[in-house]
């Protein structure tokens, strides 16, 4: 791992103590550094491709490492918004661009601390990451707040939202928009969030006290650092008063200041924006127990003319509210390269020597006994021996006229110059009162600048120059707007389109200007493409061209003019700004193949990452294969080839990574599952309903209800089939779990069940039915017991329950017969009808439920007339018979 100090040392050194005191420095930020290395990090995230809305489609989840692991814990909330360049619709392949910047890439390259201790007690963050569609955010933003709070353990005391550029802007406009949303959120991070306050949002957070804090970068092309400081001092000047918002200007160009924001190394006030978020909570006041606060002050500005070229740079302004300062260095960040830089009272001041004219930046860093750095920065003017003490000369350009439907002029101040040895440092253009209302200077800070929306009438433009001694004077120039009377003298729109940003190896981007328009009667006669600024490296394939193409760009910010001119000779003007990013680094792609289940006694599987793919021009250089969770019990054949044996594997569920590192020292991981299951156990079958049955009954229900699967598991089939037997028989159905066996003759059948559970595990029951001829005078009413048959005076054959009593009628019978069953026996019943001889005729098989009266009807009309035995059974102990006749 390659290690870059976040400072730079230009020191003169004279002396042994000197040496001495810069090694021991030196060593002791590399033993920082490599605790920090040895920092375990949040590896958890992972692609969800689900919908939350209509503008959410999917979004990027990491829970802490633990999460699972403690079922009931709740956890801190950050809900991270990406800028408008990862916007998508969330489906597979471009919700991973989310993961190319901010919280999310630092969790994708697994650079994100597992936890942060603050006030003593650690936190692990649950961190969502939507990828949003569209450019209106407010419900997407609102919608998956709800959905992360439904959805995940979230102390909903520590909800914190952040943002970079128009993720930052729509965060802005959604907290302040009501009282109640503010309230919601513990804190607010906004990275380059570009945008203004309105009195109403200022009134809203005023009574949701939401603590803000704002990061810009000082070179950023598109949100102006001091656009940052103004929204942050607008917050800061509202009564009653929010809680104080942070401001932080990162001394450096382009638009990712978050980069550097997200990086935990990063600390203002001794803390860094997590540990910032987690001093921050709702439900309780938003103070903290004040941190000792370090400020760095390098002094006022000083400015020398030569021949004098030495000053002294005094830091002793520095102070701590707790504890000590324990160190003072300087650098210089900007400046003419000659001079010298001395230390005095161990930094406490610095001695510049050798200064020559221009204007030099110097930086202070100052620690404390805390452990808490603070900066600030001092320049040196020094001003050329011959420079004059006249006043600069402001010249804000020629008096224009613009003739109606043309609404805009450029206002242009380069002629301005400063006196000898002098410099202009700045310019402000303002509109005189005795100008009409209308009319808006697009850039007043600059030297050139353009007003749009004018109206008929004559403005007066003033332009104040400051020199580098501080010495401001103005001048002015008139711009007569005519009303338009005929389109002769009304010039065309131009119009650039395709401006925007490219990355290298990217280097060129097409600019169009169809959509430029002629005065109504005119027509477009010439189109004409120039460099404004930029690298000078740039080709136009074709300069006269509506569209054409710009190529051979190289990293930095590009403005290319169009100019339309009509056929009457009118011309105006239009800007595009190309902006070519560097090249980024693309790391080899991580695939691993073999993971799934296996059943012990199985204990081993192969996992492949033969798939895995380096970067185009680049090439793997090694494998490495680790555990993430799971069994203590495992054992890894080889580490560090690219398909290995995972074996001695326990029941439980195991997660592996391997990491491929290409030849550049890049490198991306990829998990696989192995879930290792018991050993399976079998189902119970159980039969019921074997027995004995006389003919002509030549059927019999079995029934396999009572089988049982084993924990955790279900019956998934069932299936009777004969094991021995007369070979007359017929099963009405052999799959379902209670069948009829029919077409029986005399003779001993055993049937089998087989039951098979979900896991294809089976066990087999046998059920015995023995078919007795009809020729027998004897019944057989229950195991073991014979009942014969015997007619008393009352025609009760035999009582053996009080309880139960039934009446036939009519008796004597001819055809129907109606048999009525009485009293609180209940359980299976079973109605027989008997010749004289003994041998059944009918029989009928019901449930009986309880109490009251149960009727049931046979047809005799079928039997010869005679005397037959109707007798009945509840629940195969009580029984009861009586005589009819049949006539």
């Amino acid at each position: 791992m390659n290690y870059q100090l976040p400072w730079r040392f230009n020191l003169v050194i004279r002396n042994v103590k000197k040496i001495r005191f810069f090694l021991l420095t030196i060593i002791a930020v590399f033993s920082f550094i490599n605790i920090i290395s040895a920092q375990t990090m949040q590896t958890t995230q992972r692609s969800v491709y689900t919908r939350v809305d209509n503008y959410i489609g999917g979004y990027l989840e990491s829970v802490p490492n633990d999460y699972y692991n403690n079922p009931t814990k709740k956890y801190p909330l950050i809900i991270f918004l990406h800028g408008i360049g990862e916007r998508g619709d969330g489906s597979p392949g471009a919700l991973e661009r989310v993961a190319n910047v901010g919280i999310a890439q630092r969790l994708k390259n697994k650079t994100f601390p597992a936890s942060f201790t603050y006030g003593g007690t650690s936190y692990s963050f649950i961190v969502i990451s939507p990828q949003i569609s569209g450019s209106a955010w407010d419900t997407p933003i609102e919608d998956i707040i709800k959905f992360a709070k439904k959805n995940y353990r979230v102390d909903e005391q520590r909800i914190y939202v952040t943002g970079l550029s128009m993720g930052g802007i729509s965060l802005w406009a959604y907290a302040t928009k009501t009282v109640d949303r503010g309230k919601e959120i513990a804190a607010m991070l906004l990275a380059t969030p570009g945008t203004s306050a309105t009195a109403a949002q200022l009134k809203n957070l005023s009574s949701s006290q939401i603590p803000i804090w704002v990061t810009n970068n000082t070179g950023d092309p598109y949100n102006s650092a001091s656009g940052a400081t103004a929204l942050v001092n607008a917050i800061n000047s509202t009564v009653p008063a929010p809680p104080k918002a942070l401001l932080t200007i990162f001394t450096k160009s382009g638009h990712d200041c978050w980069t550097a924001t997200y990086d935990p190394a990063f600390k203002q006030g001794g803390l860094n924006v997590y540990e910032w978020m987690l001093s921050k909570k709702r439900g309780t006041a938003q103070t903290t127990t004040p941190k000792p606060v370090l400020t760095a002050n390098a002094g006022t500005n000083k400015v020398i003319t030569l021949p004098t070229n030495t000053v002294t740079l005094d830091a002793s302004g520095s102070k701590v509210t707790s504890g000590t300062i324990t160190s003072y260095s300087w650098t210089k960040i900007s400046g003419p390269a000659t001079g010298l830089l001395a230390l005095i009272s161990n930094g406490l001041q610095a001695k510049l020597t050798s200064l020559v004219a221009g204007v030099y930046t110097y930086q202070l860093t100052v620690k404390d006994s805390n452990g808490s750095t603070a900066t600030a920065n001092v320049t040196v003017t020094v001003n050329a021996a011959t420079t004059s003490t006249a006043p600069p000369t402001a010249n804000a350009g020629k008096e224009q006229t613009i003739t109606l439907p043309t609404s805009s002029c450029t206002l242009n101040g380069s002629l301005s110059s400063a006196s000898t040895g002098n410099t202009i440092v700045s310019y402000k253009w303002t509109k005189m009162s005795s100008s009409p209302s209308a009319g808006v200077i697009t850039n007043p800070n600059s030297v050139t600048t353009t007003v749009t929306g004018l109206v008929a009438g004559k403005y007066t433009f003033s332009l104040t120059v400051t020199d580098s001694r501080g010495v401001s004077v103005s001048g002015g120039t008139i711009v007569t707007v005519k009303a338009g009377t005929t389109t002769t003298n009304v010039a065309p729109k131009a119009v650039a389109n395709g401006g925007g940003a490219v990355q290298l190896p990217t280097n060129s981007r097409t600019l169009s200007g169809t959509a430029s328009t002629p005065a109504p009667g005119s027509s477009i006669a010439s189109y004409s493409w120039s460099k404004v600024s930029g690298p000078t490296s740039y080709k136009i394939a074709n300069a006269n061209a509506a569209t054409t193409v710009f190529s051979n760009l190289v990293e930095g910010v590009y403005v290319f003019r169009l100019k339309v001119t009509d056929k009457n000779g009118l011309s105006s003007t239009a800007d595009a700004k190309i902006v070519v990013q560097a090249a980024a680094k693309v790391a080899p792609k991580a695939v691993v193949n073999g993971g799934g289940v296996i059943k012990l006694p199985t204990n081993s599987k192969i996992l492949s990452g033969t798939a895995s793919t380096p970067a185009p021009g680049s090439s793997i250089a090694s494998y490495y294969w680790s555990k993430v969770s799971g069994p203590s019990s495992y054992k890894i054949s080889n580490s560090n080839i690219k398909e290995t044996i995972f074996s001695n594997l326990a029941e439980g569920v195991y997660v592996f990574r391997l990491k491929v590192t290409d030849k550049n020292g890049l490198s991306s991981t990829a998990d696989a599952k192995i879930v290792v299951q018991a050993a399976s156990v079998a189902p119970k079958a159980v039969v019921y309903e074997g027995g004995v049955i006389k003919l002509p009954t030549n059927s019999k229900t079995l029934s396999g209800t009572g089988s049982k699967p084993a924990p955790g598991s279900s019956i998934a089939s069932y299936y009777w089939s004969k094991v021995s037997g007369p070979s007359s028989y017929k099963i009405a159905n052999p799959n379902v779990a209670e069948t009829v066996f029919s077409n029986l003759v005399e003779g001993v059948y055993v049937f089998r069940l087989k039951v098979t559970d979900r896991n294809g595990l089976s066990s087999t029951a046998d059920a015995k039915i023995v078919v007795q001829s009809a020729g027998t005078a004897n019944r057989t009413i229950g195991a073991g017991d014979s009942v014969s048959i015997a007619l008393a005076e009352d025609n009760i054959i035999r009582r053996d329950e009080s309880s139960l009593d039934f009446k036939v009628s009519p008796n004597p019978v001819q055809s129907d017969m109606n048999i009525a069953i009485t009293g609180d026996l209940k359980g299976k019943a079973n109605i027989a009808v008997y010749n004289i001889g003994g041998a059944q005729v009918l029989q009928q098989e019901f449930a009986k439920d309880g109490s009251g009266t149960l009727n049931k009807r046979f047809n005799l009309s079928k039997l010869p007339p005679g005397i037959y035995i109707v007798q009945i059974i509840i629940d195969g102990k009580y029984k009861k018979a009586l005589r009819i006749v049949k006539q």
